[in-house]
């Protein structure tokens, strides 16, 4: 570090010690209590408590895209008071007549969400003029 260089942080941000410690913690506390599980419950009850300890863990939102579909979690904001729990249905915009595109689950103030990122017939669209702006983009840099 050249002297001089002012290294910040914001305030109630952990250090990366803290944070691997944390996450060593939490990982030997699910393993031990979810092989106990495993073994006086049941394999179901084991993973459904590891899936809901690791969704409530989440403190950003995390989302992986498969082809046209998405799965993640996110925070929902303090001001919408959301219910302990709820099952319902991710739609493809705000207004009240859009579209169902999946499934979501709701514990807490986390939001497991399982969803199609578009309508099937504007899927074939969105591909076609994808692959035009990629053949567009080799066409000017080569």
């Amino acid at each position: 570090m050249r002297p001089g260089t002012v290294r910040y942080r914001p305030a109630g941000t952990p250090s990366l010690a803290y944070r691997l410690g944390e996450w060593t913690a939490s990982v030997l506390f699910l393993g031990v209590f979810g092989t106990l599980m495993w073994v006086m419950c049941s394999p179901v009850a084991a993973v459904t408590y590891c899936l809901v300890a690791v969704l409530l863990s989440v403190r950003r939102p995390c989302f992986v895209d498969v082809d046209r579909f998405t799965a993640g979690v996110f925070l929902v904001p303090r001001r919408n008071y959301p219910p302990f729990f709820a099952v319902g249905f991710a739609r493809y915009g705000p207004e009240p007549d859009a579209g169902r595109s999946g499934l979501q689950v709701t514990i807490g103030r986390r939001s497991l969400m399982v969803c199609a990122l578009l309508p099937r017939a504007e899927w074939a669209e969105f591909q076609r003029r994808k692959a035009k702006r990629e053949a567009r983009k080799r066409d000017g840099a080569q």
